[in-house]
């Protein structure tokens, strides 16, 4: 997802700022994922449900992860 980023960067398409911003979101709620998911293999599971709280709480979510992963 980085990699589209930097090619959109590079664009010239004429919504690129609407599609930046789409993909920057999808991207910080990703990285939130793993560091769930980092949080839980390390043993604090205080952290990872606060994550994941926070994750389920935001609007546009599932336009990057599945709620139904946030859950498991």
């Amino acid at each position: 997802m980085r990699e589209a980023k930097a090619q959109l960067d590079k664009s010239g398409a004429s919504n690129k700022d609407l599609k930046q911003n789409s993909l920057v979101k999808r991207i910080n709620y990703i990285e939130q994922f793993v560091s769930a998911r980092e949080a839980l293999a390390g043993g604090d599971s205080q952290t990872m449900a606060s994550i994941c709280e926070t994750l389920v709480e935001q609007k546009g979510v599932e336009e990057a992860i599945r709620l139904g992963d946030v859950f498991a």
